[in-house]
């Protein structure tokens, strides 16, 4: 089972409320910002995707080749560890290790009081997915780390509700949105 699929839905700017602007927010400390409620900010039919009831987004900004830290999402539960990516800007690139490829792991409480596991690892990722400028349907419950290129935006969906999905569940729910000519290089 793949990490990252491409999905079949509409760009950032379209699924963005016009009342918001996107600019507005980059300049966000440490590259990272969480929006809720997301009333005013996304429109209301893309709150809804494959009977899952988008409540917060995470905004990621990362610019020529800036790196963030290897990492898991979730383990205080209160952040989905999987999500929608609407990468815009720029290209982006998301590695993934195996749990065995740890050599090291701490959980921390980031910036938006959430606790998150930084790895260290000492060996090249096992899964690279290019994504150029589209939606993605993203699993972060692994180790993971993005890279962003020009001037990468994601925009990453994520339902409350939605917290305790498996991945595989996950993926067979969104099957008719996946776009299969995808290969991530």
């Amino acid at each position: 089972m793949q990490h990252v699929y491409k999905l079949n839905l509409p760009e950032l700017n379209t699924i963005l409320d016009n009342s918001f602007i996107l600019p507005t927010i980059v300049n966000i400390k440490n590259n990272y910002k969480i929006l809720k409620p997301l009333d005013g900010i996304v429109r209301k039919e893309y709150l809804n995707i494959q009977n899952y009831a988008f409540n917060y987004a995470l905004v990621f900004l990362k610019c020529n080749g800036e790196s963030g830290k290897i990492h898991k999402d979730g383990n205080d539960n209160a952040m989905t560890t999987w999500g929608i990516n609407f990468i815009s800007g720029g290209l982006s690139k998301m590695e993934y290790w195996d749990d065995s490829q740890i050599i090291q792991s701490d959980v921390i409480v980031d910036e938006a009081y959430s606790q998150t596991t930084r790895i260290i690892v000492n060996t090249p990722a096992t899964y690279t997915y290019m994504m150029p400028p589209g939606a993605y349907l993203i699993n972060t419950h692994v180790a993971h780390r993005a890279t962003g290129y020009d001037s990468r935006i994601a925009f990453s969906l994520r339902s409350a509700d939605a917290q305790d999905k498996k991945w595989d569940s996950v993926v067979t729910s969104f099957e008719p949105l996946i776009d299969q000519t995808y290969t991530g290089i």
